[in-house]
């Protein structure tokens, strides 16, 4: 299925892109400073959809959270997304309660 990206993705996307290949922190991906991201989780988030990955390395020093200090290379889903604003995942059907 495939499924649309918000244009604040987009924007964190493009990041990566401009960076050509080599690894990027994940502070300078954070381009906007809202309370949605001061925490990192949107890189995980990032992550688990397939559109970037962590580089190997060690982390950058600092007090900031751990996603932070650590840097993110694109993924070919990435680069689609990055490139076409959409990407395909495999839709999985919510559990109900019950």
């Amino acid at each position: 299925m495939i499924f649309s990206i918000t244009h604040a993705t987009w924007q964190q996307l493009r990041v990566l892109v401009r960076a050509k290949g080599k690894p990027v922190l994940g502070r300078d991906i954070r381009i906007v400073p809202t309370r949605l991201t001061k925490t990192g989780e949107f890189l995980d988030e990032l992550v688990e959809a397939g559109l970037i990955v962590r580089a190997e390395g060690k982390l950058a020093t600092g007090r900031e959270p751990e996603q932070f200090r650590a840097s993110y290379t694109l993924t070919e889903k990435g680069k689609h997304a990055a490139e076409y604003g959409e990407y395909e995942r495999v839709r999985e059907p919510q559990q109900t309660a019950g």
